[in-house]
C-alpha cells in the first residue's frame, strides 16, 4: 500500500485548509502502519476532501464529498453495509469523538468489519464535557482493551485557528493513537 506523503498533504492543505495541522499526527499514523501487512482498507470520515490517508483506501462518510464515498453511511447506524472481515485495516483519524455517544456501539461493528484498527483521538483538550475532551476512561469504555497492541500519545499538535473559542486560547494539542488487532 501507498500512504500520503508530506508533499500531497501540502498539496491537499492548498486547496482545503482544514488539514493544515494534521500532518504531525498522520505522520505518526503512516510510520505504525508501514510495519504492519495489509491490502483492503476502510478510513472512517476522511475529511472534507474525502481523501484517506492511504492511496487506493475505500472511505465511509455520511454525505457526499469533493469526492465521493464509497459507503455514505452515518457509521452510527448499525449494521454496516460491509461484510465481515471484508477490510483488513480500519482507520478514524480525530472521527471517533464525533459519534454521538455511540462509540461502543460503532467499535464493535469495527472488529466486526476488520482485522485492525488504527484511530486518533484529540487528547484531554480543553474541559469535560467538550467533544474534543477524550479520556483515557472514555477510550477504556469505547473500545476493547485486549485488543489493543500500540498507543501513543502525539504532542504538540497545533489547534487549527478559528475553531471553537475554548481551544483556541491553547496553543498545543495532543493526540492519541491507538492501534488494535483482532
Amino acid at each position: 500500500m501507498n500512504f500520503r506523503t508530506e508533499e500531497e498533504h501540502r498539496a491537499i492543505v492548498k486547496q482545503y485548509p482544514y488539514y493544515l495541522y494534521r500532518w504531525k499526527y498522520i505522520k505518526v499514523a503512516i510510520e505504525i502502519l508501514r510495519i504492519k501487512k495489509f491490502e483492503s482498507v476502510l478510513e472512517l470520515g476522511p475529511g472534507p476532501a474525502g481523501i484517506s490517508i492511504v492511496h487506493d483506501a475505500d472511505t465511509m462518510y455520511a454525505r457526499n464529498l469533493v469526492i465521493k464515498p464509497t459507503y455514505q453511511h452515518d457509521a452510527t447506524k448499525i449494521p454496516w453495509p460491509i461484510e465481515d472481515k471484508q477490510y483488513d485495516l480500519f482507520i478514524a483519524l480525530q472521527v471517533f469523538e464525533h459519534l454521538k455517544g455511540q462509540q461502543s456501539k460503532v467499535f464493535k461493528e469495527v472488529q466486526r468489519i476488520a482485522k485492525m484498527a488504527l484511530l486518533s483521538l484529540p487528547y484531554k483538550w480543553g474541559d469535560p464535557g467538550f467533544s474534543h475532551h477524550v479520556t483515557d476512561e472514555m477510550v477504556e469504555e469505547w473500545t476493547d482493551s485486549s485488543k489493543l497492541k500500540r498507543r501513543l500519545i502525539v504532542k504538540g499538535c497545533h489547534c487549527r485557528p478559528g475553531r471553537v473559542k475554548s481551544i483556541i486560547r491553547i496553543s498545543k494539542q495532543n493526540y492519541l493513537l491507538l492501534f488494535y488487532e483482532f
